[in-house]
């Protein structure tokens, strides 16, 4: 049995989820979906219009080209705010990877819905995956602005934040002021296998040596952007004070030049 709940008309927002009952009994529920009202998302929708209108070389385009592939982006993109600040982020790397090709002309209409597409496909992944951690959620959100407008595989976020949660962070948790040169290098070492780890097991790729640089960067920072979402705010300090004090960064050093080499 499926029921959907959804927020009362009255109301100045809108919420829903779904929970399937089982005939064992057991119990499986979406995520709650909250969605402003339509004066809201129309402010919404217009903001993200304007800042595709603004995107790097695409501004030089004619006002009509402009005001036309702005609205149908955003139209197709409207029901998802997610997905619309997604759009709006890093002075719009996003759209402009959606918009541009590598030449810089504008695609034609059927390939920024496809693109479009596949990154709604990657907001609804790493929204179902971080399971309502509000935290993890827009720390990954941010993070896919790296790819600037190319979608990971269908599978991957999934996979990686599963990884991620499962992962032993103690090491890194553990960091403070107060630790030693072997804690930081301890620390960085078992990072840099967690990010390993979630992208190879995700199948994202096979390994670093395959991937172009963007892709290195983007998903070590994506995976590293999960890690740090299992911290609170004090193991986050301590973090920050381990790595940038005198002995942190002498060892952090030694380590991008060991990885670098290998």
């Amino acid at each position: 049995m499926t029921i959907k709940y959804s927020s009362p008309e009255a109301l100045p927002f809108k919420f829903e989820w779904t929970a399937t009952v089982g005939t064992d009994g057991h119990v499986t529920t979406t995520p709650m979906r909250f969605a402003a009202d339509k004066a809201f998302l129309a402010k919404d929708m217009a903001d993200t219009a304007q800042a595709l209108k603004n995107v790097t070389n695409f501004k030089n385009e004619p006002d009509d080209v402009k005001e036309r592939i702005a609205n149908l982006v955003v139209e197709n993109a409207g029901w998802d705010p997610d997905l619309m600040a997604l759009l709006r982020m890093d002075n719009g790397k996003v759209a402009y990877g959606v918009i541009l090709d590598a030449g810089g002309d504008v695609r034609s209409d059927e390939k920024i819905l496809a693109k479009l597409e596949a990154l709604r496909k990657n907001v609804e992944e790493l929204r179902a995956a971080t399971k309502g951690d509000k935290r993890a959620f827009e720390i990954g959100l941010q993070q896919l602005t790296m790819l600037e407008g190319n979608a990971l595989q269908p599978g991957g976020i999934a996979k990686m934040c599963e990884t991620v949660a499962k992962a032993d962070i103690g090491a890194i948790r553990n960091l403070s002021k107060d630790s030693s040169p072997q804690d930081v290098f301890n620390a960085i070492c078992r990072m840099h296998a967690i990010v390993q780890e979630a992208c190879i097991e995700s199948r994202i790729m096979t390994g670093f040596d395959k991937a172009g640089g963007l892709e290195v960067v983007s998903l070590n920072r994506f995976v590293s952007g999960l890690v740090f979402a299992r911290c609170d705010t004090r193991t986050l300090e301590g973090i920050r004070d381990a790595i940038y004090n005198e002995n942190g960064m002498k060892v952090k050093i030694a380590l991008d030049e060991l990885f670098q080499d290998h």
